[in-house]
């Protein structure tokens, strides 16, 4: 009787586990896949800033708005010229 219920216990114990690690590896898979999506978006809004930047007409921030440049994220500032 005893070890029929330890033995109870301990399938049990290891279909947790079981259960366990297979959430785990779909957790790690999941966020592996994010991280990488989110590398292609950021590599895509940097790709459309150096595309934007080339094809503007103007080159410089005119001066009238040199004053708000320092709200504008560090990104925008500092794109390469070319």
């Amino acid at each position: 009787m005893r070890v029929a219920l330890s033995m109870r216990h301990f399938r049990a114990l290891f279909k947790l586990e079981e259960e366990y690690s297979y959430t785990r590896r779909r957790l790690i898979e999941g966020f592996g896949e994010a991280h990488a999506i989110n590398q292609q978006l950021c590599q895509t809004l940097r790709d459309t800033v150096v595309h934007h930047d080339r094809n503007t007409l103007s080159k410089n921030l005119a001066p009238g708005l040199s004053v708000f440049s320092s709200l504008l994220p560090s990104i925008l500032l500092n794109t390469p010229q070319l």
